[in-house]
């Protein structure tokens, strides 16, 4: 009779095989940090490689924050490896950046540093030693940030960019129990104690009061992790499905009223696919983000902006949404605008300056201006608009407010302070796009023009275009 296997080898063998984690033949990337669960994790899969059929790679991140405790990890995680004979590599990070929260960038730099040591040494899985405690600690921690049906989902035993849990149902209890031999080597990691961390005040104090509630406490939230897992998969079939019928995709901008035609309660989530689809990935953005772009989505001001963790800026223009990076919008300093000189603004906008003879026709839009050369004396500049500046419009009577001007053609109002206006001798002559003065018309006496051209960003300014 064959020997039964450890509890927890069990258990393991028994998560990977029902979450398909591994195949035969994977080369895996074992992320052992030398602490008590990376280094159980590490043998059992030592233990369980014949059954799966499995080639084991020790990957290591020495995030170098500790010092000399630091340095105690990584050779823990080495002695490891070498007591069971598998080969191991190293991530030495240089440097981890500024932000609001070391605990972020470091776990961000740790999965990008795994991510390349996969590739490095040809794994095809990463395999990280999360347990049902770090599923507990997770779920309550988005609790208290603030979170939506899929973040209640928790931790993911299978990630789609190769990440697998096979601990996700152990116990750090049971992984304890296993390491009491003490026939391989681990390490304490002491920021584990640090209260400063909002996890470890959630390990050490919150979970023991809430366990004082009712004593299967832990249970009771990873079968309500699972059941919101199996719902919010639903629930993405349902959103792929409404997309499909309606035509949907997350396009930029988002046109308002397409966000209307999908049912209130899959917003969140179109929402989240859209911001995904513009800023290049979710990370930082929680449910208060999603429920703040939501409002600005539904209500009745036709014009407002949303910060997004990451340098992300959504900005409302009337009836869209569209994302922006928060320095997009640029002021700029007056410019000369010389013949034959092309003027290119930083916002993108380019302008060119022809002295030519009277052409046969005028222009038909609002995009060339053209002038009698011998009535437009002095420089001409290239500037934001001034507060309250007024223009004498071709076309009405008397002198209008640009900002009227620009309410009228729903250009948003983070814009309207450094859309380019051109001017000769102090005064506004032309407003791009929307409207030319009535300084130096070309008529039938005029012999010789300025030609003045303005192209906006893109194939055309959809400040000035909303739709």
């Amino acid at each position: 009779m064959p020997e039964r296997l450890p509890l927890l080898l069990r258990q393991t063998l028994r998560t990977i095989r029902d979450g398909a984690m591994i195949d035969a033949d994977d080369r895996i990337l074992v992320a052992v940090s030398g602490g008590p669960d990376s280094v159980a994790l590490l043998a059992v899969l030592h233990e369980l490689r014949a059954r799966l059929g499995i080639h084991l790679v020790v990957g290591h991140v020495n995030h170098k924050l500790r010092g000399a405790e630091s340095d105690r990890d990584e050779a823990v995680a080495a002695a490891a490896a070498q007591q069971l004979e598998i080969p191991f590599v190293v991530d030495v990070c240089a440097g981890l950046g500024s932000g609001p929260s070391l605990e972020a960038r470091a776990r961000r730099y740790r999965y990008e540093a795994l991510q390349r040591l996969c590739d490095e040494h040809a794994c095809s899985k990463i395999a990280t030693a999360h347990t049902r405690d770090d599923q507990v600690e997770t779920v309550l921690l988005r609790l208290i940030r603030g979170t939506g049906a899929r973040g209640l989902v928790g931790i993911l035993p299978v990630r789609d960019d190769g990440v697998v849990r096979p601990f996700l149902a152990c116990t750090r209890a049971q992984i304890m129990e296993f390491l009491g031999t003490g026939q391989i080597p681990w390490a304490h990691d002491s920021s584990n104690d640090e209260r400063t961390f909002l996890r470890n005040r959630v390990r050490h104090e919150l979970l023991p009061l809430l366990r004082q509630f009712n004593p299967s406490f832990d249970v009771v939230l990873v079968e309500n992790a699972a059941t919101m897992a199996a719902e919010s998969q639903w629930l993405d079939r349902l959103l792929r499905q409404t997309t499909a019928e309606h035509s949907l995709l997350p396009s930029t901008p988002l046109l308002i009223e397409e966000l209307r035609r999908v049912a209130e309660p899959l917003q969140s989530r179109f929402l989240r696919l859209w911001i995904e689809s513009q800023a290049g990935s979710l990370h930082g953005i929680d449910a208060c983000h999603i429920a703040s772009v939501r409002r600005l989505a539904a209500g009745r001001r036709p014009s407002g902006e949303v910060y997004l963790p990451g340098g992300t800026l959504i900005v409302r223009e009337y009836g869209r949404l569209r994302r922006e990076a928060h320095a997009a919008i640029v002021t700029f300093p007056p410019a000369v605008l010389h013949p034959g000189i092309p003027l290119l603004l930083p916002s993108g906008w380019r302008f060119t300056r022809h002295e030519r003879p009277a052409p046969e026709n005028r222009p038909k839009d609002h995009w060339t201006f053209l002038a009698d050369a011998t009535l437009l004396s002095g420089e001409i500049t290239v500037r934001p608009p001034q507060p309250g500046e007024r223009m004498a419009i071709l076309g009405s009577t008397g002198h209008r407010k640009l900002q009227d001007l620009f309410v009228n053609a729903k250009v948003p109002r983070r814009r309207r302070a450094v859309y380019p206006v051109v001017d000769c001798g102090g005064s506004v002559v032309w407003v791009p796009g929307l409207a030319r003065g009535t300084t130096a018309l070309v008529g039938d006496a005029t012999s010789e023009t300025i030609e003045i051209v303005a192209i906006p960003p893109g194939p055309h300014d959809p400040a000035v275009h909303p739709d």
